[in-house]
């Protein structure tokens, strides 16, 4: 149930402001750090909406960057895989930035290499 209720409140971001978005995005990285809930409440960032605006990839690398603080990035990227979701996060990208390089820089650039 908070799972879901999570997952829903990440898929509904659009109407809510950027500090707004900034603050959820650091209590789901420590959701998920706490393993209060599974990464498949980031399935909400690959709707293709917030994905077109830029929101799921803000939103992830918030996310990521706060629960890199609070586990090891083998802790994350084992949670991430249990979900199979380590293998789609290109998909946070809207489809002409879709590609190896794009990716890797956006997130060595927010200081995330590890995610890279």
């Amino acid at each position: 149930a908070f799972e879901e209720e999570t997952r829903k409140i990440l898929i509904f971001q659009k109407g809510f402001t950027d500090l707004e978005r900034k603050k959820l995005a650091i209590i789901t990285g420590l959701i998920l750090a706490s393993a209060l809930a599974s990464p498949r409440v980031l399935e909400a960032l690959f709707e293709d909406h917030l994905v077109k605006e830029g929101i799921s990839l803000e939103c992830a690398s918030a996310i990521f960057a706060v629960w890199l603080v609070e586990r090891d990035v083998k802790d994350v990227f084992s949670a991430m895989k249990k979900m199979q979701i380590d293998g789609r996060l290109q998909e946070l990208f809207p489809l002409n930035k879709r590609n190896p390089e794009t990716f890797c820089a956006y997130f060595r650039e927010k200081g995330l290499g590890a995610i890279a």
